[in-house]
Order: C-alpha cells, then structure tokens, then sequence
C-alpha cells in the first residue's frame, strides 16, 4: 500500500484505480498477493489514461508543442523559442 500511496501523490482515484489494476495483473498469473511489479504495472496503466485525458483537454497549439517535444526528447526550451526578429511577422492561425 505505501507504493501506491507514493504513486498517487494524494490522489485517491488514482490510488483507487492502480490498486484496481494492480490486483487484475496479480490475478491474471494466479497470484494471492499483490507484488511490487504488479502495482507498477498497475500504474503505468493509470498513468497512460490520465496523460490521454490530460492531453485531451489541451488547446491546439499546446498539443503541437506537446507532439514536438515528445518527438525531439532533446530539445530544451530556447529551441522553442521564436526568435524576437520574426515573431512580428509569426502568427498561429489554426
């Protein structure tokens, strides 16, 4: 239970829903006891459905920002950063 404590962060659906998913992949190998891999596992799970509802709510122009970041891991925030001599002429009609 304290990993999925630490893993919730004070959140109590997502320690309800990863005790949920941890106790299914326990069960899915027979297993009595829930494991520590289990509830990792059990939150990853959780982890990705709350990233899709997160990204969901996002404006146009943060999901692009998302999707540049997610692609090129290695860029820092000035590569974000549009240079002062072209933002005049920049806009983000979508």
């Amino acid at each position: 239970m304290k990993k999925i404590t630490d893993l919730a962060c004070g959140d109590a659906r997502i320690a309800i829903q990863t005790l949920r998913n941890s106790a299914y992949v326990a069960g899915k190998v027979s297993r009595a006891r829930i494991t520590k891999e289990d509830v990792e596992e059990g939150y990853e799970e959780v982890r990705n459905i709350k990233r899709k509802y997160f990204l969901e709510g996002l404006g146009e122009l943060h999901k692009l920002i998302y999707e540049i970041i997610k692609k090129s891991p290695r860029i820092t925030s000035n590569d974000l950063i549009i240079p002062s001599n072209l933002a005049p002429n920049f806009s983000f009609d979508m």
